[in-house]
């Protein structure tokens, strides 16, 4: 066997490692048309969304501070705490009441019923999940 015959081996011929090349688009990029109705309020002097690259395509952004002192306070207000879990919402009347809402909604469309634990099963556990669900006027439903 001589040399030659190992250098046209395609199994035996290393090639260098070279990245490949990246082609980048040039089309044209506009918002989305559902993005047009919104404008980003941010705190700081950062982009609420930091996360896209191409600015053309992110929604106005309005600094906070540059807001009148009522719509800060409107603003303010519209934001209500969401509870992680069960103890943070045990401490809030509201969310009490929405529980005892919810169990009772449970309860009357028989979703389930209390029976005993058979012998040997383990019971499968559950979370409370605590969502404000809003209208699309931005009052709460919920």
């Amino acid at each position: 066997m001589s040399d030659n015959s190992l250098a046209s081996d395609p199994a035996t011929t290393s090639v260098p490692d070279i990245p490949p090349q990246v082609r980048k688009s040039d089309r044209k990029h506009k918002l989305r048309g559902y993005l047009t109705d919104y404008v980003c309020i941010s705190h700081n002097e950062s982009s609420c969304f930091s996360t896209l690259t191409n600015l053309s395509l992110q929604p106005p952004t309005i600094s906070f501070h540059s807001l009148s002192s009522h719509s800060q306070q409107l603003l303010e207000n519209l934001h209500i705490s969401e509870p992680s879990t069960y103890e943070e919402a045990a401490h809030s009347p509201g969310w009490q009441a929405a529980m005892e809402q919810e169990l009772q909604a449970l309860a009357a469309t028989r979703t389930w019923d209390i029976v005993s634990l058979p012998r040997g099963k383990k019971p499968i556990g559950c979370k409370w999940v605590y969502k404000v669900k809003h209208k699309a006027d931005g009052s709460i439903e919920r």
